[in-house]
């Protein structure tokens, strides 16, 4: 006659059972999110419970991580203990005895090793790998699944005093996505905010709406064009669930030039006297002549000005020596 072990037949009977009442005692709370990375701990017994918490607009989580650590005398007492997930948990606990009815996603039994760790995907495509320092537990779950309840139980009748005394420590904390987001903010000078732009994101042309885009940590490239502003191009960088925001700046397509020349020097644009050096002003496409005068010293050159070009123009006198 083949008969199953009561241990066996517990795990069995958790596995195939998803909702179940049942009462434990909650110890407290544990709000996870990536506005920090570290680890939030707490100290449990065999009976007790805890209550895992997340904000579902938290776009960078994609996954949780628990370590349970035991004490080195459990190991002579595995298989002894066990933790279960429940979802569908009320979010109005308190923590002290609780009587709740929940779906059950998760069971486990605790191996006898001082510290086993594992993770929650909370997306597709989420990448987490099991190995053996770590188990990924499945099912995907979802952010409005949550809050999260981790109980432990005893899986065996008659455990010993020593059990019973026993402390083990949860810690939890974020599975950050390897992710940021770029908030785009582009200004155009006033008399143009209704004239279009193209905006192309690493060479690919920006058809969404809004001003946000998800995208991968690293290096990024930004380039807007137009034929009412100037063309501007940036580098960025997208840092791990940070948000970037880029100010850009639009500037009318009108070509400028800025002349610099020592006072004693008589400078014209086109036979117009240029009185403010260092001062850009605006211009017209095409051919243009520059003429600098000093007493009967002429000194003249031809600009061929193009769309959208800023153009500097430095005069300068120079002495040179020569020793032989």
């Amino acid at each position: 006659m083949n008969r199953k072990s009561p241990l066996v037949c517990f795990i069995l009977l958790t596995t195939l059972l998803p909702a179940e009442g049942f009462r434990t005692i909650l110890k407290g709370n544990l709000d996870i999110s990536t506005a920090s990375v570290e680890s939030k701990s707490i100290t449990l017994s065999y009976t007790d419970a805890v209550l895992i918490t997340i904000d579902s607009r938290d776009r960078f989580l994609k996954g949780i991580e628990f370590e349970i650590r035991m004490p080195q005398i459990y190991t002579k007492y595995r298989d002894s203990i066990g933790f279960a997930c429940y979802t569908t948990v009320p979010r109005t606990l308190k923590p002290g005895i609780v009587d709740i009815e929940a779906e059950r996603v998760y069971f486990e039994v605790l191996p006898g090793k001082i510290q086993s760790v594992y993770q929650i995907p909370l997306r597709e495509n989420h990448g987490l790998r099991s190995s053996p320092y770590v188990k990924v537990l499945t099912p995907i779950l979802s952010s409005k699944q949550f809050p999260l309840l981790i109980r432990f139980m005893p899986l065996i009748k008659g455990l010993s005093e020593e059990i019973e005394r026993l402390e083990f420590t949860l810690s939890a904390k974020p599975i950050l996505a390897d992710e940021g987001v770029l908030r785009l903010h582009i200004k155009t000078p006033e008399h143009l905010k209704d004239k279009p732009y193209s905006v192309f994101l690493d060479e690919v042309l920006w058809t969404t709406s809004g001003t946000e885009r998800l995208l991968k940590t690293g290096t990024h490239f930004i380039t807007i064009v137009s034929d009412y502003f100037r063309t501007e191009s940036r580098s960025f960088i997208i840092e791990r669930a940070k948000i970037l925001d880029l100010v850009v700046e639009l500037e009318d397509i009108v070509p400028l030039v800025t002349i610099q020349a020592p006072a004693p020097v008589e400078v014209l644009f086109d036979n117009q006297p240029i009185a403010e050096r260092g001062m850009p002003f605006q211009t017209t496409v095409g051919e243009h002549e520059l003429l600098f005068r000093i007493g009967e010293y002429t000194l003249t050159k031809v600009l061929q000005v193009q769309k959208g070009k800023q153009y500097t123009i430095n005069f300068s006198i120079d002495v040179q020596i020569k020793e032989e």
